[in-house]
């Protein structure tokens, strides 16, 4: 039972709580309630292979050092373009016109079926699944629309639309910036930042503008042409809220460098994981799948 408490508080179960947190429960967990000689001769052994490895990890670095300065020539004529070539070449994403993959989405001990689809250029569909309970929340040029089989979601929330808008760029449209850039618009809506230092890795920082009224920043390796994370600012009520999701390792034997699944947070904490399982790409998915239901 909730009632209001406040422009940004809502009672739930009696305790006043601040609206932004209930919106994200509802957003991102909406099903989550239902659910000696020898010690010598190693010891000689590996001061042998601790070498080797040295010299080997030298030569490796120089060789980095070369792609670095070749990448820093390119840098300083095209930053953006220089950047986003080096992302297709490290992940092929520019040969996906089309994906599917399902897996598992767990948070707080719970764990649903997941399905996500995506279409270049700019059509994308989740489904979350607890036994007989379903949801769906697809996006089409920018455009929210949910499918549900029980009222979980107030459909006609305005705040809780900008929070899913969110999730759906960041968590489905995963190729979505080599779609860009070979669709020839990236020079418009996107935009490269003061590359960064995170961990101890460079990163370089892409300020997206694709979407409609959100603003996603990209997190790209320097060293891989990798995609880390993807992080927004969402006002809910009066808050912001910082969302960010990062991607886990790609995934093996794959024809793409495809995370194999990511994790989120909002405000540095964490909410939820989803892990693949099985992954299907250009499979010439029709377009009226994404369409309203």
């Amino acid at each position: 039972m909730k009632s209001s408490v406040g422009s940004d508080w809502v009672t739930v179960l009696g305790h006043p709580v601040p609206k932004v947190k209930y919106y994200t429960f509802l957003a991102i967990l909406v099903f989550i309630f239902i659910a000696g000689s020898v010690g010598g001769f190693l010891f000689v052994e590996n001061l042998r292979l601790q070498a080797k490895e040295e010299k080997e990890a030298s030569s490796t670095a120089q060789d980095r050092d070369t792609d670095r300065m070749n990448r820093r020539e390119g840098v300083a004529s095209d930053p953006l373009g220089t950047l986003l070539r080096y992302h297709i070449e490290a992940t092929r994403f520019d040969k996906m016109t089309s994906l599917v993959v399902s897996g598992k989405y767990a948070s707080e001990g719970a764990v649903l079926d997941l399905r996500i689809m995506a279409r270049e250029p700019n059509r994308f569909l989740q489904t979350l699944q607890y036994e007989n309970l379903r949801l769906s929340v697809g996006m089409v040029n920018g455009e929210l629309w949910y499918d549900q089989n029980s009222p979980l979601l107030a459909e006609d929330d305005a705040d809780l639309t900008r929070v899913n808008r969110v999730l759906m760029a960041m968590e489905c449209a995963i190729p979505i910036l080599s779609w860009q850039f070979k669709n020839g618009d990236f020079r418009r809506t996107l935009r490269r930042l003061p590359d960064e230092t995170q961990d101890g890795r460079e990163v370089a920082i892409l300020e997206n503008h694709a979407f409609t009224d959100m603003v996603i920043l990209h997190q790209i390796d320097l060293e891989t042409g990798l995609e880390i994370a993807r992080s927004s600012l969402v006002s809910v009520g009066s808050f912001d809220q910082l969302i960010e999701i990062r991607f886990a390792a790609p995934a093996e034997d794959l024809e793409f460098a495809f995370p194999s699944g990511y994790t989120v947070q909002i405000e540095h904490t964490h909410m939820y994981s989803a892990e693949f399982e099985k992954y299907d790409f250009n499979k010439g998915i029709a377009s009226y799948l994404f369409d309203k239901r």
